[in-house]
């Protein structure tokens, strides 16, 4: 059984994949590390706003997942174990280098805008462009528990599935949370139009 199981990774469940790799199939690891990458590391940025800490959050949260492997309560899910171990992990660095919301930059992705002079950038891409930064800085300044949602379904495109099993919440909660973030953004920017 073993061996079927092996031969087409992708029709085996996470649960079963745990088992093989808790008894030393690497090659099963590797799967479950290939299907939770992305949402462990979306998951650590947008609670640490830095790329570089939460691609070293991902990597050190797989890593012990891995040594503990014979612990996994195969009652639970994968999903929500290796995600509480991530979102472990990103507590203990807040801790550890007291990283605080105001301090941490989200970073959205956008394309480069043109260096090579002010007369160079349209009037239009200027304003588009300081519009972007203080949407950043908006971002940036909402409490944790609003910020790390937005970041995930806006700037990453996680579906409301994808953000609760990342931050260990009901949908219904992150649904709540989008919203009263969209609320705290629209006055802002509402307040802004106003002056």
């Amino acid at each position: 059984m073993e061996a079927a199981m092996t031969g087409d990774r992708a029709a085996v469940t996470d649960e079963a994949l745990a088992r093989l790799a808790a008894n030393g199939d690497r090659a099963a690891y590797s799967t479950l590390v290939e299907r939770y990458r992305g949402l462990a590391f979306s998951t650590a940025y947008a609670m640490l706003g830095n790329p570089d800490d939460a691609e070293d959050i991902a990597q050190e949260a797989f890593v012990r997942a891995y040594r503990t492997l014979p612990g996994f309560d195969p009652q639970r899910t994968w999903a929500a174990w290796i995600m509480s171990i991530v979102r472990n992990q990103c507590r203990d660095a807040v801790r550890r280098r007291k990283v605080r919301s105001a301090h941490a930059s989200v970073e959205l992705e956008r394309d480069e805008v043109p260096t090579d002079g002010a007369d160079a950038i349209p009037e239009a891409t200027l304003l588009e462009t300081e519009r972007l930064g203080e949407l950043r800085e908006a971002v940036a300044g909402l409490p944790d528990h609003l910020r790390a949602p937005v970041v995930l379904h806006y700037a990453y495109g996680k579906t409301y599935r994808e953000i609760a099993s990342g931050l260990g919440l009901p949908e219904s909660t992150v649904v709540g949370r989008l919203a009263a973030a969209m609320r705290i953004l629209r006055r802002r920017f509402a307040a802004e139009v106003r002056r």
